[in-house]
C-alpha cells in the first residue's frame, strides 16, 4: 500500500456549546452599541435627527431574551436522558446545552454593551463640556496618516482617573506610549461611516491638537515586562503563561495578543485540571470574556481577524492538510501550507473592505517566513526579558535583530514576485459564497471527492481566465470620474490602455482602481501638486504597475519631498499643444502654456479627451483645479464638448455662464466628498449649470461616475443610486 492511499482521514472536529455563547454576545453587543450610536449622535451630533430606541431599553430587551433562553434550556437539561443507548440523545442534549449557551451568552453581551452606551455617553459629556488642556492623553495603537493629519486612539486622563477614549489628531505621529497635555479644539464625532466606526470601536470624541503643553514617550511595556519577572516559573505552564503575559504587554494589550493569551490559558488550566485542553472552547470562553470587559471588542478589526484565522485553523487545518497529502504534498509542507490557506480564507472577506487588496503571494510568505518569526520571537523575548535582568546582556539582542532584518528581507524578495498582492473592493456576495463554502465542506467533510474538487477548480479558473480578459484586454472605452472623497483621480480606459489623471490624496484611490478592475496603467499623470491630487500617488504605485508619470513642464523641479521619495516611473513633462493616446482616445494638453511650479490651482493640467470611431463620439474636457480666469483662456481650444469635469471640485468660481457659453457641454461631473467642509459644489456652481440647461452629477451623490462614447450622443453610469 502507498505512502498516500495509507493516510488517517481527520476526524470532523466538534464544535462545542460554547461558541454558542461567544456568538450570542458578540451578536447582541454589537446589536446594543449599534442601537447607543443612534441615541449617541443624535445628542452629541449638530445637525443629526435619527434617533433610535435607548441603549438600555436595547439592553433590557436583549438581557430579558437570553434569561429567558437559558432558564428555558436549563431546565430541559434538568431533565438528563438518562439510557445513553436511546437514539439522538446526545445530539438533543448538545442542542438544548447550544441554546442554553446562546442565551446566557445574549444577556453577557447585552448588559457589557449596555454599559459600554452608558460610560461613552458619560465620557462625551464630561469630554465635550471642558477644554483639551484640562486632560491628559494617552497614546496606544499606531498612528493613521489622513487628509487633515495623523489620527491616533488615546485614552483621556483627568488627573489619574480614566475618562474615556477619543481620537487624537495631530500633525505629526506621536509613538504608542506617549502621554501629552495639550491645547486643542474638542469635536464631536461626526454622524457619518467615520464617527460611527469610531464610536463602535470606543472613542466619545475627536480632539485636534493645536500645540502640545508638555508630552514624553512612557514605555510602560517594558517596565511592567521587568515585573512581570519576579513571577514564579516553577512549572512549565507558569513558564508559559510568564512568557505569552510578557509578549501580551509589549503588544500594548492588542485585542488578538489578549484573546491569544486567553486561549492559551484556558487550555493550561485545562491540562491542570486533567482535562484535554479543545481550541475551539478556548477561543469561545476568551471571546466572550473580552466581549463581558469591552463591548466594542466586536470591532475591533485585530480581534476580527485573529478570532476568524483561529477559528478556520481549528475546523479546516486537518481537512486542508488531508487534502494537500493526497496531492502529495510532504507533511511539513501541506501542514505549513494549510495552515495559512485557512488564516486567509477566514481573513479574506474581512480584510479587503479595509485594505483593499489581496495578497496572492501569503501562502508562499508564510512557509518561507513562518521558521524565521518562530525563531525571532523567541529569541526576542528570551533576549530582552535576558537584558532586563542581567544589562550586560543587552549584546544578546543582536541575534533577534538579526532575525528581523532577515524577515524584512524576505518579505521584501516576496512582495517583489509579480502579483504579489492584486487590488480587490469588497463584495458582499463573495463574502458569503467563502463561509458559505466553508458550511458546506464542514457539513460534506470527507463525502467531498477530488473530481468535486477539481470541477469547482476549474470553474473558478475560467471565471477569472474571463475576468482578466474582460477588463485587461476588450474593457470598454469610457471615462470615469472615480469616487474618491474630497479628491480627483479620472480613469481613461479602452481595452489593454488605461491612464489616471490624478491620484486622490488617500488609499480610497486604491479601492477605486479595484472596483473598476483596473490591472495596470500606462501612465498617471498629476496635474498639479496639490494633496488632493497626488496624495494617493503611492497607493497606485503598491496598487497596480505604472508605466510612466506625466506633470507639467516645469513642474518636475517643484515635486513635493514625499512624492520624489517614491519609486517612481519614468517622468515626462508636457505643455499646452502635446498629447498622448489611451487606445482610441486621443489627450491633448491645453494649460498651460507655459511653464509652471505646479503648485497653484491654475497650474493644473487641463486635457481634452476625444473618442471617435463605428459611429460613436465622445469629446470631454478635464479641468483639473482651473478655474473660470484659466478656462476663458484656453476654453476656445476645447471647442463644442459634450462632458465638463468641474474644475476645483465644483467650487463657485470653477465655471460661470460665459465659459459655460463658449463649451457648450451637455453633461457636468464634480468629484467631491460627502460632507465636506468646503460646501463642494457650491450653489453658485449647480445654478449656473441649472441655467445653462446642463446636466449634472457629482460623486458624493453618486459615487463613481462613468461615460461612455455612444452612436448620437453619450452613456452615463453611477456606482449607486442618488
Amino acid at each position: 500500500m502507498s505512502r498516500v492511499a495509507a493516510l488517517e482521514a481527520p476526524p470532523r472536529p466538534h464544535i462545542p456549546a460554547s461558541m454558542a455563547a461567544a456568538a450570542g454576545a458578540l451578536l447582541s453587543a454589537s446589536a446594543v452599541l449599534e442601537c447607543g450610536w443612534m441615541e449617541f449622535s443624535s445628542a452629541y451630533t449638530e445637525g443629526t435627527t435619527a434617533g433610535g430606541l435607548p441603549a438600555g431599553a436595547v439592553a433590557l430587551g436583549f438581557g430579558v431574551i437570553g434569561a429567558v433562553i437559558a432558564i428555558v434550556a436549563g431546565c430541559a437539561l434538568g431533565r438528563r436522558a438518562r439510557p445513553s443507548w436511546r437514539s439522538g440523545s446526545a445530539c438533543l442534549e448538545g442542542r438544548r446545552a447550544a441554546v442554553a449557551f446562546l442565551g446566557i451568552g445574549c444577556l453577557i453581551g447585552a448588559c457589557s454593551g449596555a454599559y459600554g452606551c452608558m460610560s461613552r455617553a458619560a465620557a462625551a459629556e464630561r469630554i465635550l463640556s471642558v477644554p483639551a488642556s484640562s486632560f491628559t492623553f494617552a497614546v496606544h495603537g499606531d498612528g493613521r496618516a489622513g487628509t487633515y493629519g495623523v489620527r491616533h486612539d488615546a485614552y483621556v486622563f483627568e488627573g489619574k482617573t480614566l475618562v474615556g477614549c477619543v481620537e487624537l489628531t495631530s500633525e505629526r505621529e506621536l509613538p504608542a506610549g506617549t502621554r501629552l497635555r495639550a491645547v486643542g479644539r474638542v469635536e464631536a464625532l461626526e454622524a457619518d461611516a467615520w464617527g460611527r466606526s469610531s464610536y463602535l470601536e470606543g472613542a466619545v470624541a475627536g480632539v485636534r491638537v493645536v500645540s502640545v503643553l508638555e508630552g514624553a514617550y512612557v514605555p510602560s511595556p517594558v517596565e511592567a515586562a521587568g515585573q512581570a519577572l519576579g513571577a514564579r516559573r516553577g512549572s512549565r505552564a507558569a513558564a508559559v503563561a510568564v512568557l505569552m503575559g510578557t509578549y501580551v504587554l509589549f503588544t500594548g494589550c492588542a485585542a488578538s495578543a489578549v484573546r491569544s493569551f486567553a486561549m492559551v490559558a484556558c487550555s493550561l488550566l485545562a491540562g491542570l485540571g486533567g482535562r484535554r485542553p479543545h481550541g475551539l472552547s478556548g477561543l469561545a470562553l476568551s471571546a466572550v470574556g473580552l466581549c463581558a470587559l469591552d463591548p466594542g471588542i466586536a470591532f475591533d478589526l485585530g480581534f476580527q481577524l485573529s478570532a476568524a484565522s483561529v477559528l478556520f485553523i481549528q475546523l479546516f487545518s486537518s481537512y486542508l492538510r488531508f487534502r494537500l497529502q493526497r496531492l502529495g504534498l510532504p507533511r511539513a509542507l501541506a501542514e505549513a501550507l494549510a495552515l495559512t490557506l485557512c488564516a486567509q480564507w477566514a481573513t479574506l472577506p474581512i480584510a479587503v473592505p479595509v485594505f483593499g487588496s489581496c495578497s496572492l503571494v501569503a501562502p508562499l510568505a508564510n512557509i518561507v517566513l513562518g521558521p524565521v518569526m518562530t525563531a525571532l520571537l523567541v529569541a526576542g523575548l528570551a533576549a530582552t526579558l535576558a537584558a532586563v535582568v542581567l544589562p550586560p546582556l543587552v549584546a544578546l539582542l543582536a541575534l533577534p535583530a538579526a532575525l528581523a532584518q532577515l524577515a524584512i528581507f524576505l518579505a521584501a524578495l516576496c512582495a517583489c514576485v509579480p502579483y504579489a498582492s492584486v487590488a480587490m473592493d469588497s463584495d458582499a456576495r463573495a463574502a458569503v459564497a467563502l463561509y458559505a463554502l466553508a458550511a458546506f465542506v464542514y457539513i460534506a467533510w470527507l463525502g467531498i471527492r477530488r473530481a468535486h474538487i477539481a470541477c469547482a477548480l476549474a470553474v473558478c479558473g475560467v471565471l477569472a481566465a474571463a475576468h482578466v480578459l474582460r477588463w485587461g484586454v476588450f474593457a470598454p472605452p469610457a471615462i470615469t470620474v472615480l469616487d474618491v472623497g474630497q479628491a480627483d483621480a479620472i480613469l481613461i480606459r479602452d481595452g489593454s490602455s488605461a491612464v489616471l489623471v490624478d491620484a486622490g490624496v488617500d488609499d480610497e484611490v486604491g479601492r477605486a482602481l479595484a472596483r473598476n478592475s483596473v490591472m495596470r496603467l500606462d501612465a498617471v499623470v498629476i496635474t498639479h501638486w496639490d494633496a488632493d491630487h497626488c496624495g494617493g500617488l503611492d497607493t497606485v504605485l503598491d496598487t497596480v504597475p505604472v508605466g510612466a508619470l506625466i506633470v507639467a513642464e516645469g513642474a518636475d523641479d517643484s515635486m513635493p519631498e514625499d512624492i520624489a521619495a517614491l519609486d517612481l516611473p519614468e517622468l515626462h513633462a508636457v505643455s499646452a499643444g502635446d498629447g498622448f493616446r489611451v487606445g482610441r482616445f486621443a489627450c491633448t494638453v491645453l494649460w498651460p502654456d507655459a511653464p509652471v511650479d505646479g503648485l497653484d490651482n491654475e497650474d493644473s493640467v487641463a486635457l481634452v479627451v476625444e473618442y471617435t470611431g463605428a459611429g460613436e463620439r465622445l469629446r470631454a474636457l478635464l479641468t483639473g483645479d482651473t478655474e473660470v480666469d484659466e478656462e476663458r483662456a484656453y476654453a476656445a481650444g476645447a471647442g463644442d464638448i459634450d462632458v465638463l469635469k468641474l474644475g476645483h471640485h465644483g467650487s463657485a468660481e470653477s465655471v460661470d455662464a460665459e465659459v459655460l457659453g463658449m463649451l457648450e457641454p451637455e453633461f457636468a461631473v464634480a468629484s467631491a466628498g460627502e460632507g465636506n467642509r468646503y460646501g463642494h459644489p457650491s450653489d453658485a456652481c449647480v445654478s449656473a449649470l441649472d441655467a445653462a440647461d446642463v446636466a449634472f452629477l457629482c460623486t458624493k451623490d453618486v459615487g463613481d461616475v462613468t461615460i461612455a462614447p455612444a452612436c448620437g450622443g453619450i452613456s452615463v453610469a453611477v456606482g449607486r443610486a442618488p
